[in-house]
C-alpha cells in the first residue's frame, strides 16, 4: 500500500516572509506539528516546525514578530513519491536524522508522515496482533500459526527498532522506551 493511501492530508503552508508569531498562531489554531513554507513559485522550500519555533527563536533569543519563516525553516524538504513504501519514508528519517518527511505527487506535497504516525501505525499493528491472541486464547485454541507470527513480528520490531535508532538521535530515547514498553506487551499477550 502506498504512502499516500495512508498519509493524504491537507498540509499547512506559508509564504517564506510569514512571521514566526504567525506560524505559531497557526500550528495552534490547526493542532500542528509543522508548516510547509512554500516560495513565490509555490514550490515548496522548508519546514517549520514546534521543535524550530523553540530552538531557533525562543532559545536564541529572536523577535517571533520580526523572525521570518525563511530565516528559520529547516531545509532542503526530504521528500518521498506517494507510491513508495512505509520503509522508504523510514530509511529517509533514518539518513537525514529527521522526524518528517513530505510525500509528494509529482511535484504536489500531497501529505506529511512523521515519527509519530509511524509509531502509532506500530501500536496499531500491534495491538491488532495482541487482539487476535487474545480471541485465539479465549477460545482455547493455539493456532499453528502463531510460533511463525511472533517470530515474524520479533523479527519486524528489530528491524523497526533499529530504523528508529539511526533516526531524530536526540529525540530517540522517549520514542524507544514507549516501542519497548509496545513490545513487552505484545510479548507477555504471545506467552
Amino acid at each position: 500500500m502506498s504512502l499516500v493511501e495512508h498519509y493524504r492530508r491537507k498540509i499547512t503552508s506559508v509564504p517564506e516572509n510569514t512571521s514566526v508569531q504567525e506560524i505559531a498562531a497557526i500550528l495552534e489554531r490547526d493542532a500542528a506539528g509543522c508548516v510547509v513554507v512554500v516560495g513565490m513559485d509555490g514550490s515548496a522550500t522548508g519546514i517549520v516546525t514546534d521543535r524550530d519555533l523553540a530552538l531557533r527563536v525562543v532559545a536564541s533569543g529572536r523577535d517571533p514578530e520580526r523572525a521570518t519563516a525563511f530565516a528559520i525553516m529547516s531545509h532542503p524538504i526530504v521528500t518521498v513519491a506517494g507510491a513508495d513504501s512505509l520503509e522508504r519514508a523510514i530509511e529517509q528519517m533514518a539518513r537525514h536524522g529527521i522526524r518528517r518527511v513530505l510525500v509528494t505527487e509529482g511535484s504536489e506535497a500531497v501529505g506529511i508522515v512523521s515519527l509519530d504516525d509511524l509509531l502509532a501505525r506500530l501500536g496499531s499493528e500491534l495491538e491488532d496482533l495482541g487482539e487476535v491472541a487474545r480471541l485465539q486464547g479465549r477460545k482455547g485454541q493455539r493456532a499453528p500459526s502463531l510460533p511463525h507470527l511472533r517470530e515474524e513480528m520479533e523479527t519486524r520490531i528489530q528491524a523497526f527498532r533499529a530504523r528508529l535508532e539511526r533516526a531524530a538521535e536526540k529525540t530517540k530515547n522517549p520514542i524507544l522506551r514507549e516501542f519497548d514498553s509496545l513490545r513487552e506487551e505484545l510479548r507477555r499477550m504471545l506467552e
